[in-house]
């Protein structure tokens, strides 16, 4: 855990890339031979990381959507969701974003990656369940739901992104506009 602390900290305050070992260790005050008794790479430590986040992640999804409401409330409801969790906490937002990333690299664990793919792919089939269910209820049009997906994640995740180069005062309007535009654009007319 400790190790864990002081990589969260020293990746978001300086970047996956211009962190190392040493300095982890340093920070979290123990020995470099002591991280690699328990992770093989800085990469590894990484993806622990991003792993811990998705599963907490599916958690908050999953304690927040009430699974009796109708299909689109649960949308809006799992868009909100994963709204808050990246604008209330960029650091956390920093650790997903690079997670894509750390996908490619060849140094991760077999058991790690697995584990991350794993935790990747249930957040990712949770709303894509609830966008099929949309379709066959003849709510939203009939696209593959992979599009849909991929559309709707992306317009969060863009607006999120963009917002770190133009800031608004009002992101609660910001957060409805961009909600209309992924429900409106999705919905049969």
């Amino acid at each position: 855990e400790d190790i864990l602390t002081a990589a969260f900290e020293l990746f978001t305050e300086k970047g996956l890339e211009a962190v190392t070992i040493e300095m982890i260790a340093e920070a979290a005050e123990i020995g470099k031979g002591t991280i690699y008794k328990h992770f093989n790479s800085k990469h590894e430590i990484f993806a622990s990381l991003a792993i811990r986040r998705g599963n907490e992640m599916l958690r908050v999804i999953q304690q927040g959507i009430d699974s009796s409401a109708p299909v689109l409330v649960q949308v809006r409801a799992l868009i909100r969701i994963t709204w808050n969790e990246f604008i209330e906490d960029p650091k956390e937002y920093y650790i997903h974003k690079k997670c894509e990333n750390i996908l490619a690299v060849d140094n991760l664990g077999n058991e790690v990656f697995e584990k991350l793919q794993k935790v990747r792919e249930q957040n990712v089939s949770f709303a894509k369940v609830l966008l099929q269910k949309a379709i066959d209820e003849g709510l939203i049009i009939d696209e593959p739901v992979e599009y849909l997906f991929l559309i709707g994640y992306g317009m969060i995740l863009g607006t999120i992104e963009l917002l770190g180069s133009y800031p608004v005062e009002d992101t609660e309007r910001l957060y409805n506009l961009m909600e209309k535009a992924i429900i409106d654009g999705m919905m049969k007319k």
